[in-house]
């Protein structure tokens, strides 16, 4: 069913470990990926930081795969507290952008720069900007790749609100935040804007 031994016409989909592959790939697969550093329960591992985990995640959406995230039980059936912490804060910056991931595909131009895209069935498309660190803050303006906004005039930033588009230079369209943005979105992992279709 998968790569491990077989390939060919029997192989239904591919499972690269612990890796991102580098380019959107024309068949199924899922990256399988630690959420620390091993398969298994390690006392005192180190963890990727939630930023990384979401990153990872968008990436993987755009290049047209699935994220199956591991972690490692200890003994008593339980999961390291720094584990929890991670899928609490992962799963809060789902709350608030998930329709950017799920029943997604990817599309064209894919990525460009510190951004990905990601589309609906319906026509309804998301550009993900990819933030530096777990650190970062929402820039008041961000610089859009042109190529991905043709025939969509609405432009919403997911979980505050509409944005306001400036002028297009050098293939780039700048779009300015609603005042308060940055305080709605909490820590900057990456920000989902909905490009919808004039009607």
């Amino acid at each position: 069913m998968v790569d491990r031994t077989v390939s060919g016409e029997n192989e239904n989909y591919r499972t690269p470990e612990n890796e991102v592959p580098g380019q959107l790939l024309p068949y199924p697969w899922e990256t399988c990926m630690t959420m620390a550093t091993s398969w298994s329960y390690v006392p005192h591992d180190k963890y990727k930081s939630p930023g990384t985990i979401v990153r990872h995640l968008c990436r993987i959406v755009a290049r047209g795969g699935c994220l199956l995230l591991n972690i490692g039980p200890s003994p008593e059936g339980d999961f390291d507290p720094v584990a929890y912490d991670r899928l609490e804060k992962v799963g809060a910056w789902m709350k608030v952008n998930s329709e950017a991931i799920y029943e997604t595909r990817p599309i064209k131009p894919y990525e460009q720069g510190d951004w990905v895209f990601s589309a609906k069935r319906d026509g309804t498309v998301y550009a993900i900007l990819l933030a530096k660190d777990d650190e970062a803050a929402l820039p008041q303006q961000v610089a859009m790749p042109a190529e991905i906004l043709g025939g969509r005039g609405k432009v919403q930033l997911v979980g505050v609100g509409e944005v306001t588009a400036g002028a297009t230079e050098e293939g780039k369209t700048m779009f300015t935040m609603p005042e308060g943005a940055q305080g709605k979105l909490g820590a900057g992992y990456a920000w989902v804007f909905r490009l919808e279709r004039n009607p």
